[in-house]
């Protein structure tokens, strides 16, 4: 490629991603990062133009041994035919670069992530797949993030995410997703069931612990009024104690009427 086709390829790229007006409002961390992506896309020639203005797409066939073994992680999920075969599991991995500048521009408070969809020509479903942009955290600009993205798709996407092999499960195989997507909706709802049960028990148990602690001081207080005779005549007529509250006022009137040498006698309630 000649310096003028090269030059004239990279003016293309630039036009097909930004509008000129969009690039000029870009500030110079965020230019230099979208001309490094720029120089990516001139300098290779794995991955096409989106079907609009802004988008840059890859051919992306999920290694079959990848897949099951990613697969096994799904509890519930039967894979169908499509997903392992490799004649109709390929898709397109779509990044919008404008649409992901767009976002970052758009708000401060989000946390930064690429817009990247996924489509399959076999079922003609797309699905959007969270890619949570690294960044942010690190100080550089978006476009940077957007340049690590396709450095990660030229090289066939290793070590895909959860979330990109979600996205692909869900646009090849709806049937089984759907239904793995119910499962996984019924275990949540029945986790939610365990965890407000839980919650309630323990509200149940603070409450009987302060209706206790009320009751104890109300009994405390009416046997501090008692003489040793009633006292004494109140112990008798209570007998063995049947609960917790009988056994704490039990031992209580037996310090009263029998007091220990220790003064400091500790109730554990």
């Amino acid at each position: 490629m000649s310096e003028d086709e090269r030059m004239s390829n990279r003016i293309e790229i630039e036009d097909f991603l930004l509008t000129e007006e969009e690039r000029i409002t870009l500030d110079p961390p965020c230019y230099k990062g979208f001309s490094f992506l720029v120089e990516i896309l001139v300098e290779s020639g794995s991955w096409r133009k989106g079907p609009v203005p802004g988008q840059i797409a890859f051919d992306y066939s999920p290694h079959v041994v990848a897949m099951e073994a990613l697969l096994v992680t799904k509890d519930g999920y039967e894979a169908g035919g499509a997903l392992l075969d490799p004649a109709t599991n390929q898709v397109d991995v779509i990044l919008d670069v404008r649409r992901t500048l767009s976002w970052e521009f758009a708000s401060l408070n989000h946390t930064r992530h690429l817009d990247v969809i996924v489509y399959s020509a076999h079922t003609k479903r797309s699905a959007n797949v969270c890619i949570v942009g690294k960044g942010e955290q690190q100080g550089s600009p978006v476009t940077d993030d957007c340049a690590s993205f396709v450095l990660w798709a030229l090289s066939g996407f290793l070590d895909p995410t959860e979330s990109l092999v979600g996205a692909v499960i869900e646009v090849l195989d709806p049937e089984a997703h759907e239904k793995f997507r119910l499962e996984q909706a019924r275990l949540r709802a029945r986790r939610r069931g365990h965890r407000r049960r839980a919650l309630n028990l323990r509200h149940l148990q603070i409450e009987r612990q302060r209706a206790l602690e009320t009751e104890l001081q109300i009994q405390m207080a009416r046997l501090n009024s008692l003489t040793w005779a009633e006292l004494a005549h109140v112990h008798t007529e209570a007998g063995a104690p049947s609960s917790r509250l009988e056994e704490i006022l039990h031992e209580y009137r037996d310090i009263l009427l029998f007091p220990r040498d220790d003064p400091l006698v500790n109730l554990e309630t």
